[in-house]
């Protein structure tokens, strides 16, 4: 688990690397689209091992097999680390992007 939280913040300074250009591209929203859709997910996982799911619904690839478990919690502190982020956002380009991630979350 504490590896996890480790990836986790990791990748979390990745999207604060990417929020901080000045220009973004088009790989860059792919990025923060694969960033925020794999922060999502180690949430979904920490959250089901608190809740005391064991591993044992993990394939050792990391795959999920037979539970399913609740996005909303997950999905809404995404939305809402997503909505600090662009309060702070330098450009309006940046904005746009976080926007796009926003509405691509609440889409799912």
């Amino acid at each position: 688990m504490h590896e996890l939280k480790d990836l986790k913040e990791k990748f979390h300074e990745e999207l604060r690397k990417i929020a901080r250009k000045s220009d973004l591209s088009a790989g860059d929203l792919e990025t923060v689209h694969k960033l925020t859709d794999t922060i999502n997910n180690i949430d979904k996982i920490c959250m089901s091992e608190e809740d005391g799911y064991s591993g044992d619904d993990w394939t050792a690839s990391g795959n999920y097999s037979r539970k399913r478990y609740s996005r909303d919690g997950s999905r809404e502190k995404m939305i809402s680390k997503l909505e600090n982020m662009l309060d702070t956002a330098e450009n309006e380009r940046t904005k746009s992007a976080i926007r796009k991630c926003i509405n691509e979350i609440e889409r799912d």
